[in-house]
Parts: structure tokens; C-alpha cells; sequence
């Protein structure tokens, strides 16, 4: 668990203002160090990775309209009398604002795993094929990444294979189809 100034620094990420200035600060700083997944599953779309990084030239990676309140939220409710233990899995977060958001909402051994990083915090990797030893997270969260997979059994099968024993899986999905009432 964090220190005292650390988790007071954590609970300031709960501005959304300031966290997304952190978060725009180091990408600067570290946009350098950009890491791509060597070989990824023939279910990731094609232009996955080009549009994610299209993103980041207009500032709208940062924060998505704080859409990942629907899965954070939801997810420390479930495991608030723990959630300084709990350990996450972000899957798909492109920056560290949901790492950093996570944590500041108390559940400090938050991780990412994305198909390219930056940082420290969100490894490179492929949620088709994690490695991830089984049983490793009591969370699992598909920040709105579902959708860029022709196989999205396969990613809930890896979810449910890396999740403990009554983990939670939280799905975050859009739908942009008009329906007629």
C-alpha cells in the first residue's frame, strides 16, 4: 500500500482537470519511449493501433467524456471494503488517466495492458493471448476495446481464465446504431 503523501496525491487525481494535465504532461515526456506488441492475433482489427494513436494528436485520449466512470465506479462499490488490495486490469487504456483515476479511487495495485505503451504502467501485450498466469486479477476491465476484436469470445474467454475466483469482469461497450421506437 502507498504512503500517506502518496495516497493523498492519488485522492488529487480525482480532478478530472488535473489528471488529465498529468496525463498529457508525461505522454510529453515519454511518447519516446512508445513500445508496440511485436506479433499481434490475426482478431485484432486492423487499424486498431493507428486509430487509437489518432488520438493522441487532438487531446481526446484524455479522459474519453469520463466514460470509464461506468466500470471504476461500479468496480471499487464492489470491493470497497478492500480496495487497497484488490488487484485491476485495465485492458485497452491507450494513456494512464484510468490507471491513475483507479487508483485515486483507493485501488492502488491498478495495472494496464494495451498493444502499446508509453509507460510503466500499462504493459505491452495482447489480451487474445495475455500469458497472464491464471487466477492473477480480482478485476478485469475492457475499457470500450471489445469492439476492436473479431473474436471477442476468445478476449472474455483470456478474462475469465486470468480472473480469480469471483473476479469481475466489466465490459464497456457503444453502440452507434440508430434503433426506430
Amino acid at each position: 500500500m502507498p504512503g500517506r503523501l502518496e495516497r493523498w496525491l492519488y485522492r488529487a487525481l480525482r480532478i478530472d482537470g488535473l489528471r488529465f494535465k498529468l496525463c498529457r504532461l508525461r505522454w510529453r515526456l515519454r511518447k519516446h519511449k512508445l513500445q508496440f506488441h511485436p506479433s499481434m492475433d490475426k482478431a485484432v482489427g486492423e487499424k486498431t493501433i493507428s486509430h487509437n494513436l489518432s488520438a493522441f494528436d487532438c487531446n481526446a485520449v484524455f479522459g474519453m467524456a469520463r466514460r470509464m466512470s461506468l466500470l471504476l465506479f461500479p468496480t471499487a462499490a464492489v470491493f470497497k471494503d478492500r480496495l487497497n488490495e484488490v488487484k485491476v486490469l485495465v485492458v485497452g487504456p491507450r494513456t494512464e488517466d484510468d490507471i491513475f483515476w483507479a487508483r485515486s479511487l483507493g485501488m492502488f495495485n491498478t495495472i494496464g495492458l494495451d498493444l502499446f505503451s508509453y509507460s510503466p504502467l500499462i504493459q505491452v501485450g495482447d489480451i487474445h493471448d495475455s500469458g497472464i498466469p491464471d487466477r492473477s486479477y480480482d478485476a478485469v476491465l475492457l475499457g470500450w476495446m471489445i469492439s476492436y476484436s473479431s473474436n471477442p469470445r476468445r478476449v472474455v474467454d483470456e478474462c475469465l481464465r486470468i480472473l480469480k475466483p469471483g473476479g469481475l469482469l466489466g465490459i464497456g461497450i457503444e453502440s452507434n446504431s440508430r434503433q426506430k421506437i
